[in-house]
């Protein structure tokens, strides 16, 4: 697994029955470990009661930015938080939101527009949503 900081562990899940075995596994006992021991370091002392771990999954793209827009139709998505989002979970809905609507209210009496995004650009080219 990629251990590069700021990154996580790269596990590639491929098929569907891949994800539901790591999700049942428990986890990684050795990322479990290191966790632990940064947060010896960060807090001395600590004498925690019990000490939990589960496992996670998250979808990267290649570009790292997470994908918003149209699939098909009236079918929309919004993936690709790269294991970083958590943060960024509120705007990146309203984003889905407004690509969706079309447009959304904002402030005093605004209202936000969404600009369909070129893709035919290399950034999206590469990355664009397989058809369903």
């Amino acid at each position: 697994a990629d251990r590069t900081p700021g990154r996580g562990g790269t596990r590639p899940l491929p098929e569907p029955s891949d994800l539901l075995t790591w999700y049942r596994s428990g986890g990684d006992a050795a990322a479990r470990c290191e966790m632990e021991g940064m947060l010896h370091e960060l807090v001395p002392g600590l004498q925690p009661l019990e000490v939990r771990s589960d496992a996670c999954a998250n979808c990267r793209t290649e570009t790292g930015l997470p994908l918003v827009g149209k699939v098909r139709g009236q079918l929309y998505a919004a993936a690709g938080g790269n294991g970083l989002a958590a943060k960024s979970s509120d705007e990146i809905g309203r984003l889905a939101a407004l690509a969706a609507l079309g447009s959304l209210c904002c402030g005093e009496g605004g209202l936000q527009r969404w600009q369909e995004p070129d893709y035919e650009s290399e950034l999206l080219a590469r990355e664009r949503f397989a058809p369903c």
